[in-house]
């Protein structure tokens, strides 16, 4: 269920230009699928996450 609320989020935070948000998102999903044991997934958002965080300047 989480990975569809976030994956429902996503399309919301790009439309409004929410970066920290999109890239929190996409943190999260990463950390469902890494609790789901499934680690390539994980750290493909993982890494779609990193950029956006960085360009947002967030120390998280």
């Amino acid at each position: 269920k989480a990975l569809d609320y976030y994956n429902q989020s996503l399309p919301l935070t790009r439309q409004v230009g929410d970066q920290a948000g999109e890239a929190r998102t996409f943190n999260n999903i990463g950390l469902v699928y890494n609790s789901l044991g499934e680690k390539e997934k994980a750290l493909d958002y993982y890494n779609q996450s990193l950029p956006l965080t960085r360009q947002v300047g967030d120390q998280a």
